[in-house]
């Protein structure tokens, strides 16, 4: 076994293949270095791969008191530099994400570039109209989890985080009995990095700075909040890739890990090959963006305000694909023209507000609203003549000049509301009316 001193506490590591180009994988919360481990032989053929236990994790020793994100951070750094492993190519998934992000933000020279999938920022999504109640719930199950961890109940605590949080009911029977015995093992590790916030957002304005390539990806079978985070974090990095991983959730290189080998193998080359682009395809990548976000800016004009719906067959790819559509409604072009058909139909001074666009690749972001009269019927609702306002996110797939693909994610709870299809919530007084 190979242990490095670093910032006062011993930390296990692992060293394997014989390459030149150097890769390290920074697991996340609850698991360990063997997170890896049906990816590093594949990727231990074209790297020397570092992987490691990180602070309090399984074989590495805890701090003397509260452990901190920041520690977290320097315990990174100073591996790196023990093992004179910098400049690397630095992978992190999950909460192991949050540390490659912060590392970076601090000291870019170390990489050659960055890869982090799904990080757990959820401090980027306070405020949101859109993710309020989610991000309610996730708390609240959270809370459960740490309460249980507080009770000395470490098993009873990771098998709620599997069932509840991480994975869904009967998650924890489908997993190896080793892996069950490391997330108990980590438990407490899990609970002490809880007590410290500084994790929750990422330094934007020291990423903004980061000039090595980066590649952001999230899975199609995860929750949406984790799009909207990586789409924030892509919005601040210079020429940061977003990559969606088709069938794949929070743990890619556990349920889908040839995919996650040739995503890395295929960055790296791409990032060596691109290391030293011209500024004629920088300026190219950038005109690409903007004349995306013009398409749905004309899609917000014509569609939305104008209410010409048939500007949607110049827009919108003929194969194109609504993940979310409206209720009873289809998922292709001819279902997006009836939809909003039916929104000016009910809502006949329409309108979009708020319609900020952030754009990275392929990709368009819609941080926006709607608001309008209900002077119609509308989903068996009749007109009520009341202003109503639509808070959503939406996410556009930009293809050879039209959009092929859709997601989005509106407060359909707020529009319930207002339309008094689900009761106010009153605020108590202290005379109890």
């Amino acid at each position: 076994m190979a242990f490095a001193q670093v910032n006062g506490i011993n930390l296990y590591y692992e060293l394997t293949g014989d390459a030149a180009d150097r890769l390290v994988l920074v697991h996340g919360s609850w698991s360990d270095h063997a997170t890896w481990d049906l990816v590093v032989p594949s990727l231990a053929e074209h790297f020397r791969v570092l992987t490691f236990d990180r602070r309090g994790h399984s074989r590495s020793e805890p701090s003397s008191g509260e452990g901190t994100f920041d520690q977290d951070v320097a315990d990174l750094e100073a591996l790196l530099e023990h093992l004179d492993f910098a400049p690397a190519v630095i992978v992190g998934n999950s909460f192991g994400a949050t540390v490659v992000l912060g590392l970076a933000a601090q000291h870019p020279a170390l990489f050659r570039g960055l890869s982090v999938h799904e990080p757990p920022h959820l401090g980027l999504l306070a405020g949101e109209p859109t993710y309020g109640l989610m991000l309610e719930e996730v708390n609240r199950r959270l809370g459960m989890v740490l309460e249980q961890i507080r009770q000395r109940d470490a098993a009873g605590g990771a098998k709620r985080f599997v069932e509840t949080v991480a994975v869904g009911p009967g998650g924890w029977a489908q997993l190896p009995p080793s892996l069950r015995q490391t997330f108990i093992d980590n438990a407490s590790t899990f609970l002490d990095e809880s007590y410290d916030s500084a994790w929750l957002s990422p330094d934007l304005e020291g990423l903004a700075r980061f000039d090595q390539p980066a590649l952001l990806t999230h899975g199609d079978k995860s929750p949406p909040m984790f799009l909207a985070i990586v789409s924030k974090i892509a919005a601040a990095v210079p020429g940061a890739d977003v990559q969606t991983l088709a069938g794949a959730s929070h743990n890619p290189q556990i349920s889908h890990p040839q995919m996650f080998v040739d995503m890395i193998a295929a960055f790296v080359g791409q990032s060596s090959s691109a290391q030293h682009a011209s500024d004629t395809v920088r300026e190219t990548r950038t005109e690409s963006v903007e004349a995306n976000k013009a398409i749905i800016r004309r899609m917000i004009e014509d569609v939305v305000n104008a209410g010409n719906v048939d500007a949607v067959d110049e827009l919108l790819a003929p194969d194109f694909i609504n993940h979310n559509p409206m209720p009873g409604g289809t998922p292709d072009r001819d279902g997006f023209k009836q939809a909003f058909r039916s929104l000016h139909e009910a809502f006949s001074d329409l309108r979009a507000i708020n319609s900020d666009l952030v754009a990275e690749g392929d990709r368009v972001v819609a941080l926006r609203g709607f608001e309008g009269t209900h002077d119609g019927p509308f989903m068996g609702v009749a007109a009520t003549g009341k202003h109503i306002t639509l808070d959503g996110i939406a996410v556009f797939r930009v293809v050879d000049g039209r959009v092929s693909e859709r997601w989005a994610v509106l407060d359909v709870m707020g529009l319930m509301t207002q339309l008094g299809l689900i009761p106010e919530k009153r605020t108590a007084h202290a005379d109890g009316k």
